[in-house]
């Protein structure tokens, strides 16, 4: 009976343990998941919204990938990585189409990243086909009909995050 009652207040235990630690997790580090509006310029962590579609893109170590931090594209669509052409996105250096369930993403560019240039993301949608072309699948705007972008900088000297 003793070994049995042990055994219940162990696993109480450890699923106290795990609950917290998924809380603990997911709520990741704060000063990095800062969402705001399209084309807000900042720091790092920055985020842009549209609609319901948001892409938040922290600054970036230089590459071959960007790593989206939070997605929502609620009927799904297209984030693509753009050139900075003198404070507005230029030419694009790669694109991943994503479904409304993807939450986070990876982007493999067709060219690395330089360090010390700024980027954008930009949602765009898709017009059914899974092909991106940016003469049919337009950028996706927010309610004051801004296209969802958020500019993000590649550097080699990101701050280190520590749990």
């Amino acid at each position: 009976m003793e070994n049995s009652r042990n055994v219940v207040i162990g696993l109480v235990i450890l699923l106290v343990l795990v609950v917290a630690g998924a809380i603990w997790l997911g709520r990741g580090d704060e000063a990095n998941r800062q969402t705001g509006a399209a084309n807000q310029p900042g720091a790092n962590g920055q985020g842009a919204s549209g609609g319901d579609a948001t892409v938040t893109v922290n600054d970036q170590f230089p590459g071959q990938i960007v790593y989206l931090s939070n997605l929502s594209l609620p009927t799904g669509g297209w984030v693509v990585i753009h050139e900075d052409g003198g404070g507005a996105p230029g030419a694009v250096v790669g694109q991943k189409y994503f479904s409304a369930s993807d939450r986070v993403g990876v982007i493999n560019l067709n060219q690395t990243t330089i360090n010390g240039r700024r980027y954008w993301a930009m949602v765009h949608t898709d017009n059914g086909d899974g092909i991106f072309d940016p003469t049919v699948d337009l950028p996706a705007q927010n309610a004051v009909g801004e296209n969802v972008m958020v500019g993000f900088n590649v550097t080699t000297t990101l701050p280190e995050n520590k749990g």
